[in-house]
């Protein structure tokens, strides 16, 4: 390689080696065919093209299409560069394109005349400068340049949304345009001295600091001030954000506890927060009337100021172990004050990350009511004791009445009874209708008083025998107490529709006299019909079985059926049908012993309907 008039240096030797060792891409070119005349190492590494591959180029081989109009014209005019020259796109023999810079001047080379250039690559610096502008441009704050004299050099999209000016009205305008310093009187101060001290940091946090917006509106604002060197010399990059909406959620927040702390004044019930150091933080004005304290006395101070010794109490020792372990608990505590009265409060304690919440309601007025209540209980608990003395002492009372009327009253009628058939035997022929009749009679009420006194003794024995549980089978009881009353079903049309019974668990003798009395009664109140239907049936139901008993006979008006299970109580007179009105009683009182209710449905005339429960024995399965 000859190199003429390229440098005051006259050795070719130190020529080849500064052109071949240099690490930026060196080319000479002729410029008039801008044929490649000569290539460094470095540019054949960068392009990828060998030295012989250059050779058979010209520089419009590497230059996109669009460059090479203005390559030829900077060429024609001679136009040689000393500095460097931006704003070229290269392209490598890989099709890629990289951004460069260029210096070149003219030289004659081997008596042609030429350029030499030597290039630059700012593909990668270019980028990253792109890059930087995008996340300048995307970024959700205003970020504004300015150098030291406080003027704007730089916006991004933002700073223009939010201050309502556009980039060209704020370059090169002071930054006062925006944060004029009426807004804060350490704005100034902070733009003064910034340059002195440059380092990052905020302004405007906890503090009044706004902006102004092109229409007049004043913004909240805070800025953050990094310290920048660039080639134009020292500057400052601020970003700023707008903290309307942190500024109204805040003073939103601030007006919501307000009103929450009046709420919380307004509650009956105590609430107070006591801090991981024991130190009331807030109390309410029931909770500071439940201490008999004011709310100065307790907040801000321990527990074990305001109320000494409390630490050796169980209530402390449930608060260590709520603040400790983190889990709620409520419990009632008797606070003893330092004059000696006492109350009583419902606690409930809450781990909050501050330290323990306490809701306290006095519950002195329910603890009196309940230490009544149990005085009131155990005197209740002896009344019931005499009571049951006394009871006892009744059934005993009973027990020996129904001895005298089982004894002492059935031997005078027997008495009667034996005198009037003697009676009738010695004189009965001489006797005329008129007295035969009036000794009828007197037997008859005789035996009617007698059927009256073994009723009686059936009702007593009822409420007082032993009741012998076992599983009885209702079907035999249903069929023993029909044949029982065969006497009185003889020349009778009766029409039977018995379901099949279950098994039931009762006394059998007692169930017994519950079938037999009711379906007497419903044989006794049929038999004016021609035809008499009576049904025995039964209905499933989860715990207890339904019996009905109905039959198609006289009835009852329904308006008397209150009447219909006491003693002596008959809805119908003798001379209709005989009865001496005990036995629904003493079905009652059966039914009740065990466990079941019993009630009727009828209309007169028209049949009745007496139905009873008894519990049901339930399969293992079920």
């Amino acid at each position: 390689m000859h190199l003429q008039n390229f440098s005051p240096i006259n050795e070719e030797g130190q020529y080849n080696i500064l052109f071949e060792s240099n690490p930026f891409p060196m080319w000479i070119y002729d410029l008039k065919t801008l044929k490649f005349l000569s290539v460094n190492d470095a540019a054949v590494k960068k392009y990828g093209y060998s030295k012989e591959e250059f050779f058979d180029l010209t520089l419009k081989d590497i230059r996109q299409e669009e460059d090479i109009g203005l390559l030829l014209d900077n060429v024609e005019r001679e136009i040689a560069q000393y500095q460097w020259s931006t704003g070229w796109r290269h392209k490598k023999k890989d099709g890629s394109i990289i951004d460069v810079e260029i210096i070149s001047h003219d030289i004659l080379f081997n008596k042609i005349k030429g350029r030499f250039v030597t290039v630059n690559d700012v593909t990668e610096k270019n980028r990253t400068d792109e890059n930087f502008k995008l996340v300048i441009e995307s970024s959700p704050n205003a970020i504004l340049l300015i150098d030291q004299q406080g003027k704007i050099k730089l916006v991004n999209r933002q700073t223009e949304i939010l201050f309502g000016y556009s980039r060209e009205e704020l370059i090169e305008q002071p930054l006062d345009i925006l944060i004029p310093p009426r807004f804060s009187r350490t704005h100034l101060h902070h733009q003064n001295n910034f340059f002195l001290n440059p380092k990052n940091r905020s302004i405007g946090k906890r503090k009044e600091l706004y902006g102004l917006h092109k229409n007049g509106n004043e913004i909240p604002l805070e800025i953050g001030l990094d310290p920048i060197t660039n080639e134009g010399g020292f500057s400052v990059l601020a970003t700023i954000t707008d903290i309307t909406e942190r500024k109204q959620a805040h003073e939103e927040l601030v007006k919501a506890e307000n009103r929450y702390s009046t709420t919380l004044d307004y509650m009956m019930e105590g609430f107070q927060i006591i801090g991981n150091n024991w130190r009331y933080l807030y109390v309410n004005n029931a909770a500071a009337a439940q201490g008999r304290k004011t709310k100065e006395e307790l907040v801000n101070h321990t527990m074990k100021e305001v109320y000494p010794g409390i630490e050796s109490t169980e209530m402390f020792s449930k608060l260590a172990d709520c603040m400790k372990k983190k889990t709620p608990f409520s419990m009632e505590n008797e606070f003893i004050y330092p004059n000696g009265d006492k109350n009583w409060f419902l606690l409930n304690m809450e781990p909050v990350p501050e330290g323990i919440l306490i809701l306290s309601k006095d519950i002195t007025s329910e603890k009196q009511i309940e230490l009544e209540l149990k005085l009131y209980r155990e005197k209740l608990e002896e009344l019931v004791i005499i009571r049951t003395a006394q009871l006892d002492e009744s059934n005993k009372e009973l027990e020996s009445f129904s001895y005298s009327v089982s004894h002492d009253l059935r031997a005078p009628l027997r008495h009667i009874i034996g005198f009037l058939q003697l009676l009738q035997k010695n004189i009965g022929s001489s006797l005329d209708d008129m007295n035969r009749k009036y000794i009828s009679n007197i037997n008859d009420a005789a035996n009617k008083m007698g059927n009256l006194i073994d009723d009686l003794l059936s009702f007593s024995r009822v409420a007082h025998s032993q009741m012998n549980e076992s599983v009885v089978n209702l079907n035999n009881i249903i069929t023993e107490s029909i044949n029982d009353l065969r006497d009185e079903l003889k020349e009778r049309k009766i029409s039977w529709k018995i379901d099949k019974m279950p098994g039931v668990l009762g006394d059998a003798s007692m169930l017994k006299q519950v079938f037999i009395n009711l379906i007497s009664n419903a044989v006794k109140y049929t038999n004016q019909k021609d035809i008499a239907t009576i049904e025995i049936s039964v209905e499933t139901k989860e715990d207890e079985y339904i019996f009905c008993i109905k039959d198609n006979g006289a009835g009852f008006d329904m308006k008397y059926a209150d009447k219909l299970f006491g003693v002596f109580q008959r809805l119908h007179s003798n001379s209709e049908f005989e009865g001496t009105g005990i036995g629904l009683a003493n079905v009652k009182r059966i039914i009740t012993r065990h466990g079941g209710t019993i009630w009727a449905q009828s209309e007169v005339d028209n049949g009745a309907s007496f139905y009873f429960t008894l519990k049901r024995i339930k399969d293992k399965n079920e």
